[in-house]
């Protein structure tokens, strides 16, 4: 969203300010803070220093002059919180506020629980949640809108002390790995993902599915992350299912079925103990990221082929190669047909490594499609 910074109060110009309902939070040797729940329309003016925050984005007009400048705000970001407070779903943590040491004075009256500030507020932190509800309520943000609806941390901050602050909760969090920010997404519009929920639950992958970090290793009976799954299947559905409810149900009983299908036929999906997994990584590509989200994908792929049983009968064969003569398991680390395409020698030259790359995949996904007798990714329907 292009804030326009002139739309805003001039920093730093006093007013005051009663916020009721608030409790004060001090330790010893730290700095005051407040959690209050503000009442509609009891708000002054809110300053975003965007020197202290996200800084200001300039643009400049072709012969270099200067032709805007705005806060570094994501509109899509405050539009997807918007959304959400339209739709009565959670949208984040508590709106967070400093009162500046330097430029304000705050007095907390105790028996009253109320705050009286004489200065300005800005903004540490949650700057696009305080643009969705601006935006939500129609008001621009240094006017009232229904702020009781949310909590408030209230902070008594240096200017220093400030920016140390801003790092702090946006800079230094430690963020969540991959796989479990698949698994914690909820938006139903992202059908990969609702369908992967789904079927984690089913008998087919109950408690063989980590959620929690983005590999899995030991004697445990996880052989795929989350994130392989939901990869494998938007990949794979293609907007076969889109915001169907019935539809999605339907891929769900599929992708059930299919998988108990492979697993019967691939001993690799059923190794146990650490020895087990071991033996299948050292020997099998499907012991791998790769092999398991293109069997996914596969699987997907294969929602609107009533035939699919039919069309994997290779699975769980020996696979014979006449040039270069070769003959074993498909998947296979020594199958010729992976080498240089899927399996490349490392750089000492002295063994095989597996890569998980586009183009990798995309070779290993077409040729399943073609030992399953379908022409290319588009299909031969």
């Amino acid at each position: 969203m292009s804030v326009n910074l002139s739309n805003y109060p001039t920093p730093f110009s006093a007013k005051e300010i009663r916020v009721s309902n608030v409790t004060r939070i001090q330790r010893e040797n730290t700095s005051t803070a407040y959690i209050a729940v503000v009442e509609r329309g009891l708000i002054g003016s809110i300053v975003y220093d965007a020197e202290n925050q996200r800084g200001i984005i300039t643009k400049y007009d072709k012969e270099g002059k200067e032709t805007e400048s705005f806060q570094s705000i994501k509109e899509s970001r405050v539009s997807e919180i918007a959304n959400k407070i339209e739709e009565g779903d959670i949208y984040g943590g508590a709106l967070v506020w400093n009162i500046r040491k330097e430029d304000s004075d705050v007095t907390y009256d105790s028996d009253t629980r109320e705050l009286y500030i004489n200065g300005v507020i800005t903004l540490p932190d949650s700057a696009h949640r305080h643009l969705a509800i601006a935006s939500r309520y129609g008001e621009v943000i240094n006017g009232a809108y229904p702020l009781n609806q949310w909590p408030i941390l209230i902070y008594h901050l240096g200017y220093d002390e400030e920016k140390e602050l801003f790092s702090e909760l946006n800079n230094r969090g430690e963020r969540a790995n991959p796989n479990r920010r698949a698994y914690m997404d909820t938006d139903k519009e992202k059908y990969y993902n609702d369908i992967a929920h789904r079927l984690i639950e089913r008998d087919c992958l109950k408690g063989y599915v980590e959620t929690a970090k983005s590999g899995f290793s030991g004697a445990g009976p996880k052989f795929m992350t989350f994130r392989t799954i939901s990869e494998g299947l938007r990949e794979g559905l293609l907007l076969k299912v889109d915001v169907d409810d019935d539809k999605r149900r339907e891929a769900t009983n599929h992708m059930e079925e299919y998988i108990t299908f492979i697993r019967d036929r691939c001993w690799e999906l059923n190794y146990s103990g650490e020895e087990g997994r071991k033996e299948a990584a050292e020997k099998s590509l499907l012991a791998r990221d790769i092999g398991v989200q293109i069997l996914i994908q596969l699987g997907a792929f294969l929602f609107s082929y009533p035939d699919w049983e039919t069309r994997l009968e290779f699975l769980g064969k020996e696979y014979e190669l006449s040039s270069p003569k070769w003959k074993g398991n498909l998947f296979s680390r020594e199958n010729p047909i992976w080498l240089n395409k899927v399996i490349f020698p490392d750089p000492s030259g002295n063994k095989l490594i597996v890569l998980n790359r586009t183009e990798t995949r995309d070779f290993l996904f077409r040729k399943l499609l073609e030992f399953s007798g379908i022409k290319g990714k588009e299909g031969d329907k």
